[in-house]
């Protein structure tokens, strides 16, 4: 948008619910420069520097379309007509929605670590369906057995036959799937005359050493250091770690 064509009225369905969320207490602006016509918010990734034409959030740079900041920032300009409710104790930090994430991915893994082998790939299958395949829910086969997933609480039955995971569950859904990908599958590559597999999701890299007495090649084969590797970790399932049984599995 440019300065002659100042940010207008929401008028689809999209632009109104961005409009309405931007009216509520967690959109209130971190800094009001009425001066610049400009303000900063707390977002999921940091802080968003708005003006009437821009925003550094990723709703916006993806659609092209006033965000919920910018419509908050209208509002308080006195550019748009709007009741805003300002309450700074009802900001979310930056790093609230990742601690929120990261606690119930750890939640949903400790439920995970009490089930066997076979129903933690029924689960990671009903994860599929919701996930990816973005079905309602996971219609239940003659041959699984959801015994175990409901007894710790991972899924639900919504009707008879029918089975969902909780939506509590729902923001560490990539999570919990690169965690079982980790965990339990493999991928497979051609190497030379013979197939060989590695755990779904590592890092396949080697270095070359030079020293004085030659060189040597160092395998650097491994999963990305994060929060995932860290729950493998943790419980003992690591199949890239040296001590780890299951690593030739």
């Amino acid at each position: 948008m440019s300065e002659s064509n100042m940010i207008l009225s929401p008028t689809t369905p999209d632009q109104q619910k961005r409009f309405a969320s931007g009216m509520k207490a967690a959109c209130t602006p971190l800094e009001l420069f009425p001066a610049d016509r400009r303000g900063t918010f707390s977002g999921g990734h940091g802080v968003y520097h708005t003006t009437l034409e821009d925003c550094d959030c990723v709703d916006f740079h993806v659609r092209r379309q006033p965000c919920k900041h910018m419509y908050r920032l209208a509002v308080e300009l006195g550019v748009l007509e709007g009741t805003a409710v300002s309450d700074k104790t009802k900001i979310e930090s930056p790093g609230l929605k990742k601690k929120q994430r990261l606690a119930l991915l750890e939640a949903a893994v400790d439920k995970l670590e009490q089930v066997d082998l076979d129903s933690q790939n029924l689960f990671h299958e009903v994860l599929r369906d919701l996930f990816y395949r973005k079905k309602p829910h996971h219609k239940k086969r003659k041959s699984e057995d959801f015994s175990q997933l409901l007894a710790v609480g991972l899924v639900a039955e919504e009707t008879p036959g029918y089975f969902i995971i909780p939506s509590d569950f729902k923001p560490a859904f990539k999570g919990l799937s690169l965690y079982l990908n980790r965990r339990n599958e493999n991928e497979y590559y051609f190497d030379g005359d013979e197939f060989r597999s590695l755990p779904k999701g590592v890092h396949q890299a080697v270095a070359i050493e030079i020293g004085l007495n030659g060189s040597r090649v160092i395998d650097m084969t491994d999963f990305p250091d994060d929060e995932i590797t860290a729950l493998l970790n943790k419980y003992g399932v690591n199949r890239m770690a040296k001590n780890d049984p299951q690593q030739n599995n």
